[in-house]
């Protein structure tokens, strides 16, 4: 009996990968609306993270995100969002993820963003070497709420934000 049991979790080690998320290979970028009609592109430059996988499905996964690092292509821009008025880095310099649960295609995770944490669920998708995951959040449910209305309507920065992980192994 003891022989089997050994040879059960041999096995299971075999099919079981941990891996740390390797910076130069990944991807932590974001998508949010200004002014209407324009999309903002941005990425965080320093993160890390462990994930598992068991038979190529995600099975853990912990990350955490440097805010300081974040680029959007301005450096006026870059400095208003590491300000008091959206992620005050000097109070929250990270925001953290991880892996609740696996349904079908769907990782749930909890998102840690300043003071809130929330669950949210991102698309899995496997590629060749590669996993993707993507999906929204609102950036007022984790504070981050500055707002200016233009003339036109609507406002200068959008609340949905679109999100995608990529790590590469």
């Amino acid at each position: 009996m003891h022989y089997l049991i050994s040879l059960l979790f041999v096995c299971i080690t075999l099919f079981a990968s941990h891996y740390d998320v390797n910076p130069q290979n990944s991807q932590v970028t974001f998508k949010i609306k200004h002014l209407i009609f324009s999309t903002i592109k941005g990425e965080f430059k320093k993160f890390e993270g462990t994930y598992e996988l068991i038979d190529g499905n995600l099975k853990n996964l912990k990350g955490s995100v440097d805010v300081a690092s974040v680029y959007t292509g301005s450096i006026k821009r870059d400095k208003n969002l590491v300000s008091k008025e959206f992620f005050d880095v000097e109070k929250y310099p990270h925001m953290t993820m991880q892996l609740l649960y696996v349904q079908n295609d769907e990782a749930v995770v909890s998102l840690r963003i300043k003071e809130k944490e929330e669950q949210i669920r991102l698309k899995i998708e496997h590629t060749d070497k590669r996993l993707k995951l993507t999906g929204q959040i609102s950036r007022k449910t984790f504070g981050l709420r500055w707002s200016k209305s233009v003339e036109a309507g609507g406002l200068v920065v959008g609340d949905k934000v679109n999100i995608k992980i990529i790590i590469s192994y």
